[in-house]
C-alpha cells in the first residue's frame, strides 16, 4: 500500500468518526424515502479487532454521507473563527488607522479619491515615503486575508440575502459610491480588495503611479466604511478578496477557461477559426504594424479598449500603447499581440466575476461600460446567458438598469443617495418595498427577452420616476390637508368673536389659545376636537415621510 493510499484511508476514518459524532448529536437527518437504505448501510459498518473501522464494510452511500457531513462540519468550524461583522470591522479599522487622516483631509478639501490620489502622487516626498511602506503594507494585508478570507467567503456563500458581486475593474468608480444606486435594490454589495487585485501590477508601475493607486484605493474603500460597519443585518457592503488571487487551483481554472474564451473572441475579431491559443498567437504575431492589424479585422467594433475612445483602429492601438507602458513592455514591437492580450485579460475579468457570482450565489455588478460590453460578449460566446440561478436573471437586469440609469443621468437623484438614507432603509426594514417598486414588471420582461437589457432599463427608469412622483403626490396631499385645516376648521373658530385659537396641546404653536368668546352657533368643529384632528393630519404626513420612499428622500442635515 502506498503512502497516498494510507493518507486516503486515514482521512476516510476521520470523516466516519465525524459522521458518528454528528449522528449521535442528532445533527444529521434523513428524508423519509432515504432513511431505510441509509440505516442499512450504517448498521453494516463494523469495527476490526484493533478498534478501527473496517473500511471494507463501508459502502459508497456511507462514504458519500461522511464526506458531506465532514465538509459541513469544517465549514461550520471555519465560520466560527470570526463573524463577518468582526472581519469587516477589523479590516476597516486597520485601514482607517493608516489612511484616516488622508480621508479626513480629502473630505475637507472636497476631493474624490482619484483626485486625492493624484495630488498625493504629485508630492515627491510623499511618493518616496509611500513606496517605502507599500511592501510592509501588502505583507500585513496578505497575512490578514490568509487567515480570514475563507471564513469571509463561507459566511457570504451561506448568506441567503440578495447579493450583488462587483467585477469588471479593480474597484468601483472613485467618483461615485456604487451603493447609492444598487443599494436601493440589493441587500448586500460584495466588493473586492483592490490592493490584492493590484498586486500583479505593483512592480510594473512607476513610483508615482504606485502612490496614486494606493492612495486612491485606500480612500475609495474608506468611503464605504459607514455602510460596511453599520449596525444592520444583512450588511450593506462587504469587502471580500478574490479566491483566484489566493488559491492557485482557482487561478489555474480561471486561466484555462479564459484562454478558451479569448480564442473564441479573437476568432470573431478576425473572422477566422483558431484551433488553440498558440494558433491565435502565431496569427497575431504575423501582423507587423497597426495598419496590418486594422486590415485583418473582420469585426473592428469588437476590438474595444474604451467605449469613450474615438478614432481609427490605428489611433486606438497607438493610444493604448501610449497610456499603458506596461503593455508596451509586454507586447514589444508586435501590435497584433495587443488584440490577443486584450481578449485574454477581458475574458479573465468576465470569468472571474461569473465564478465569484456562482460561488457567492449573487448577481454580477459592473459599473464600467467597457467591462459590461465584454461581459455581454462572454455570455454570447457561452450561449448560456447568465449561468447562475435562473431566478436571479431579473435581478441582474435591475442591477444593470440602475447602473445604466446613473451613468446616463436619466434619473437625476440616482447615484446621490446618502449612506444615512440607505442605513435608515435597512433599520426600518423598508428595502423590500423599494425592491418591489423598482423591479415591478421586470421579471416578465427579462424572461421574454433575457438579452435585451435596454428594454428592462427603460422599465426600471419608469418605475423610479413613478416612485418619486407618487411620493411627491402623497406629500402634497398631506400638506394640503394641513393647509385646509388652518383655513377651514381653525378659520371657522376665528370668525366666532375674534377668538385667538391655539393648538397648545399639539405642541405646534401655530395659534395661541387666549380666550373663548361666543357659543357654537354655527356649523363649526368642536374646539375639543381640534387637537385630535391636527394630530391625525400630522401623523398622516409623518407616515408618508416614514414610508420607504420617504426615508429615501427625507431632508438631512
Amino acid at each position: 500500500m502506498t503512502q497516498r493510499d494510507d493518507d486516503q484511508q486515514l482521512r476516510l476514518r476521520e470523516r466516519i468518526a465525524t459522521l458518528r459524532d454528528e449522528l449521535q448529536a442528532g445533527r444529521v437527518k434523513f428524508m423519509a424515502h432515504l432513511a431505510d437504505d441509509m440505516q442499512k448501510s450504517l448498521l453494516a459498518v463494523r469495527y476490526g479487532p484493533n478498534g478501527e473501522v473496517d473500511l471494507d464494510t463501508v459502502d459508497g452511500r456511507v462514504r458519500a454521507l461522511a464526506l458531506a457531513v465532514a465538509t459541513m462540519k469544517t465549514r461550520s468550524t471555519t465560520k466560527q473563527q470570526a463573524s463577518l461583522v468582526e472581519i469587516q470591522h477589523q479590516y476597516f479599522e486597520w485601514l482607517h488607522e493608516n489612511f484616516g487622516h488622508l480621508f479626513e483631509q480629502m473630505s475637507n478639501d472636497g476631493l474624490n479619491p482619484d483626485q486625492a490620489g493624484r495630488a498625493a502622487a504629485a508630492t515627491p516626498a510623499f511618493v518616496t515615503n509611500m513606496v517605502s511602506v507599500i511592501p510592509k503594507f501588502m505583507e500585513v494585508l496578505s497575512e490578514f486575508w490568509a487567515h480570514l478570507a475563507e471564513p469571509t467567503h463561507l459566511h457570504l456563500e451561506d448568506a441567503p440575502q440578495l447579493k450583488a458581486i462587483f467585477g469588471g475593474d479593480l474597484f468601483p468608480s472613485a467618483y461615485q459610491n456604487i451603493a447609492s444606486t444598487c443599494g436601493l435594490y440589493v441587500d448586500t454589495i460584495v466588493l473586492p480588495d483592490p490592493f490584492l487585485r493590484s498586486a500583479p501590477l505593483i512592480d510594473l508601475w512607476s513610483p508615482k503611479t504606485r502612490t496614486h493607486y494606493f492612495v486612491k484605493h485606500a480612500l475609495n474603500i474608506l468611503s464605504y466604511r459607514e455602510l460596511a460597519v453599520a449596525d444592520v443585518d444583512p450588511p450593506i457592503v462587504v469587502i471580500a478578496p478574490d479566491r483566484s488571487g489566493m488559491d492557485a487551483a482557482e487561478q489555474d481554472l480561471l486561466v484555462a477557461v479564459s484562454r478558451a474564451d479569448a480564442v473564441a473572441h479573437t476568432g470573431v475579431l478576425f473572422g477566422r477559426s483558431f484551433e488553440s491559443l498558440q494558433a491565435a498567437t502565431d496569427f497575431a504575431d504575423g501582423l507587423q504594424d497597426t495598419d496590418a492589424v486594422a486590415r485583418a479585422l473582420a469585426r473592428p467594433d469588437r476590438l474595444l479598449f474604451d467605449v469613450q475612445w474615438q478614432g481609427t483602429v490605428q489611433d486606438q492601438l497607438t493610444q493604448v500603447l501610449t497610456e499603458q507602458p506596461e503593455l508596451r513592455r509586454l507586447v514589444g514591437d508586435r501590435p497584433g499581440r495587443i488584440a490577443l492580450t486584450q481578449a485574454v485579460s477581458r475574458m479573465m475579468q468576465a470569468n472571474d466575476l461569473l465564478l465569484r457570482t456562482q460561488r457567492l450565489r449573487g448577481v454580477p455588478l459592473i459599473d464600467a461600460l467597457t467591462s459590461w460590453r465584454y461581459f455581454q460578449w462572454k455570455l454570447e460566446y457561452d450561449a448560456s446567458r447568465f449561468s447562475g440561478d435562473a431566478s436571479r436573471v431579473p435581478d441582474l437586469h435591475v442591477v444593470r438598469a440602475l447602473q445604466a440609469a446613473t451613468s446616463s443621468g436619466r434619473v437625476s437623484w440616482l447615484g446621490r443617495v446618502p449612506s444615512a438614507a440607505l442605513i435608515d432603509l435597512r433599520r426600518q426594514q423598508a428595502i423590500e418595498e423599494i425592491r418591489r417598486i423598482v423591479g415591478d414588471g421586470v421579471s416578465q420582461l427579462s424572461t421574454a427577452m433575457p438579452e435585451n437589457f435596454g428594454q428592462t432599463a427603460d422599465l426600471v427608469v419608469a418605475n423610479l420616476d413613478k416612485m418619486l412622483a407618487d411620493h411627491e403626490q402623497q406629500m402634497r396631499r398631506a400638506t394640503n390637508a394641513l393647509v385646509r385645516f388652518g383655513f377651514t376648521d381653525v378659520g371657522s373658530w376665528l370668525t366666532v368673536g375674534g377668538v385667538e385659537v391655539a393648538a397648545a396641546a399639539t405642541g405646534m404653536p401655530l395659534y395661541g389659545l387666549a380666550a373663548l368668546a361666543g357659543q357654537q352657533l354655527f356649523d363649526v368643529p368642536k374646539l375639543k376636537d381640534l387637537p385630535m384632528k391636527i394630530r391625525s393630519l400630522l401623523e398622516q404626513r409623518q407616515e408618508v415621510r416614514r414610508s420607504p420612499v420617504g426615508l429615501l428622500f427625507k431632508p438631512r442635515d
